[in-house]
């Protein structure tokens, strides 16, 4: 899949050929099954999803105005632990309906940063863990790996010294996986990392470090205070979804003990005494992993591809809207970042979704309710009514492009009156056809198994129809024309290149309805965009846009061909259309990661090879 950094080498390419040149309880250790080396591979995929890939959340409810929020004292011990609160015009407060929540004590812009800092814990996800550096977690050039284990990655030798410390009894852990597997599956590969999700890592690597600190100082360490504090829904979980989460967390005891070599014989590890890592009961244990998972972060690249998990009890704090302003991103490596996208006054609560704001008001209310267990009614939810025309959920009259409410996808036929007053009858049955091929794609995309050559015929299909029946903004044809775009941008071909134009042209109009103003999802799509539009397809053999080594910074380079005048305004309108994209997604990727994220850095460096590209031809 073209990246971003795909697309700007594509262009590069062609210049360098020009030039030839990111709760009563049991006590631990009473109870539990052993693992086997054959029940080893078996019960992976049986651990706790909930555990790994969500989202920051808090269970909250209902909306509160500022004269609500009052300072408690546990609100009190908040503050204090986290005096970087205060010190960014913050104040954390509580709510008889939301509970804690952070909110300003001052006028906050759009764009700043109100806290920056680096999460507790992080851990990349299986597929990631060859292709990203296991400490600050960008994507690896040249990959050293760690001789023991052969299982992380790291980008210098000083990133994993640095990360050694955390990852020494998970290296011991996955050797003995490793060989137990290796004795009960001899001809299979060694089965390591790859059977311990990201949650379990990042939860066992906050067991070791506690357990260290308390066996030096016989006290919790100061950020285990934040982990305890975090809300655990275990006494609301359904009882299907609590035993999930009890065999997620037995893994976890079997982590843990085969780091201390936790074999009774060599193919059994039995369970790790939590005692030994300061749980006193078993219920405090599963708290752990149910708060664990409802208040960790989906860990993002810097143009918010999700790489792992990451948590920060203080980000943790901040309650949900679907109307967010504010975000929680990671521009840079591991840097974690809460960024206000909207206007604050002193008084407002700072807000982020837990959920993709580009999903249809059903598809976040149910992910809400299983996840967090709350029915969201911020603004936007709340001014929903059974009515209501959902932009991200909706079908489109074709000849005056009205919207109307989306039918249920059943049966052949449904009559629809668009918002314009047009009536008109929507094939359900090809409708669902569609969406449920275009959601497999989707998903296949996300697994990093989408083949691109079929990807591309069955788009040229799909998307057209689509098109014709829904809205660009409509989420599963939003996700699509993106997807088409970067297939077709792949390709490097005038056609291809113009479908791709095409494709995010349509994504960004349907963005631009999806998301808040100013969201970094936003600035991505629509640097995109621009990087589409900055690809020279003029064929034209002019070298523009190259610094010359030997000229002071901002110098353009001469250039080496005549080209026909008409020629040059062609390219020089090009150009033009490119730079104006290009300073608008800048000017999005500033306000929506906060001012240097690496995205915005990458388009800058874009906009200088332009603008140095069109000072070239104005002597054309």
């Amino acid at each position: 899949m073209a990246s971003f950094v795909d697309i700007k080498k594509q262009r590069e390419a062609r210049h360098a050929q020009q030039a030839s040149g990111t709760a009563r309880q049991p006590a631990y250790g009473t109870a539990g099954s052993s693992v086997t080396a054959r029940t080893l591979d078996d019960d992976a995929g049986q651990l706790a999803d909930e555990v790994a890939r969500i989202n920051i959340g808090v269970s909250v409810e209902g909306s509160t105005s500022a004269l609500q929020a009052q300072p408690s004292e546990y609100a009190a011990t908040e503050n204090a632990r986290y005096p970087q609160v205060a010190w960014a015009g913050l104040e954390v407060r509580t709510t008889p309906t939301r509970g804690r929540g952070i909110y300003a004590t001052r006028r906050v812009v759009a764009g700043t940063t109100l806290v920056s800092h680096l999460p507790t814990v992080a851990a990349l996800t299986g597929r990631h863990l060859r292709t990203h550096c296991s400490h600050c977690y960008r994507p690896l050039v040249k990959a050293m790996r760690c001789a023991a284990c052969r299982t992380m990655h790291y980008c210098s030798g000083a990133c994993q010294r640095a990360d050694w410390p955390a990852h020494k009894p998970e290296c011991r852990a996955f050797n003995v996986f490793a060989q137990m597997s290796s004795r009960a599956h001899p001809d299979r590969p060694p089965a390591q990392a790859r059977l311990v999700s990201e949650g379990v890592r990042a939860m066992a690597r906050l067991c070791w470090a506690r357990r260290d600190a308390r066996a030096k100082t016989g006290n919790d360490p100061e950020w285990w205070e934040g982990i305890r504090d975090m809300e655990s829904h275990r006494t609301s979980l359904p009882q299907a979804e609590l035993e999930r989460l009890k065999n997620g967390m037995s893994f976890l005891k079997h982590l843990l003990s085969a780091a201390d070599g936790g074999s009774a014989g060599g193919d059994v590890i039995e369970p790790a005494d939590m005692r030994d890592y300061g749980f006193a009961t078993e219920d405090e244990f599963i708290d752990f992993g149910s708060a664990f998972a409802v208040n960790s972060f989906t860990l993002s690249k810097s143009e918010l591809s999700p790489v792992g998990v990451a948590t920060s009890p203080l980000l943790a704090l901040v309650n949900h809207s679907c109307a967010p302003n504010a975000v929680v991103v990671f521009p840079s490596g591991p840097d974690m970042r809460l960024v206000v996208i909207a206007d604050l006054d002193a008084g407002d609560e700072v807000l982020t979704s837990y959920v993709d704001v580009s999903d249809p008001y059903h598809v976040r209310q149910e992910a809400l309710l299983e996840r967090y267990g709350f029915k969201c009614d911020c603004t936007l939810c709340a001014a929903f009514t059974p009515t209501s025309i959902d932009p991200m959920w909706c079908v489109m009259h074709e000849e005056c492009g009205g919207r109307a409410r989306m039918p249920k996808l059943e049966g052949e036929r449904a009559e629809r009156v668009c918002e314009n007053g047009h009536r008109f009858t929507v094939d359900t049955l090809v409708l669902n056809k569609l969406h449920s091929t275009g959601m497999s794609m989707i998903i296949e995309e996300e697994r990093g198994i989408l083949d691109e050559a079929e990807a591309k015929q069955i788009l040229s299909k799909l998307v057209p129809k689509l098109l014709h029946m829904v809205s660009p903004s409509h989420s599963t044809l939003l996700a699509l024309l993106r997807l088409r775009a970067l297939v077709h941008a792949s390709a490097d071909t005038p056609a291809d290149l113009a479908v791709a134009r095409r494709s995010i042209v349509a994504a960004g109009e349907g963005a631009r309805i999806a998301y808040p103003p100013n969201h970094p999802a936003l600035g991505v799509l629509l640097a995109e965009r621009a990087k589409l539009f900055a690809l020279d397809d003029s064929g034209s053999g002019l070298d523009v846009g190259l610094a010359d080594p030997d000229s002071s910074p901002g110098r353009a380079c001469p250039i080496v061909r005549k080209i026909p005048v008409a020629q040059a305004a062609k390219m020089r309108t090009q150009l033009a259309v490119a730079i104006a994209a290009t300073r608008e997604a800048i000017g999005v990727l500033r306000i929506g990661f906060g001012a240097g994220g690496d995205a915005e850095k990458d388009m800058q460096e874009l906009l200088q090879g332009m603008e140095q590209e069109m000072a070239s031809l104005r002597g054309v």
